[in-house]
């Protein structure tokens, strides 16, 4: 009983060893595009053109529409 109960218990660790490498990785991505967002303008006025869909005065937005049925 206490070989099996072993055996279960490792693969559970390595299951959550491999979700801990995951999140650290996302984690990480997160950081990097922070910091981009911090220093780099244009990587900033990028992001809130596509996330929030943000103009400049003057600007003008086409939208098209796919004609597929």
């Amino acid at each position: 009983m206490g070989y099996l109960k072993y055996r279960e218990l490792k693969k559970n660790e390595q299951k959550i060893l491999t979700e801990i490498n995951q999140i650290k990785k996302n984690n990480e991505s997160i950081r990097e595009e922070i910091n981009l967002l911090k220093k780099d303008s244009k990587y900033l006025e990028k992001y809130a053109r596509e996330q929030f869909g943000l103009i400049k005065p003057g600007e003008m937005v086409f939208q098209f529409q796919d004609s597929e049925k």
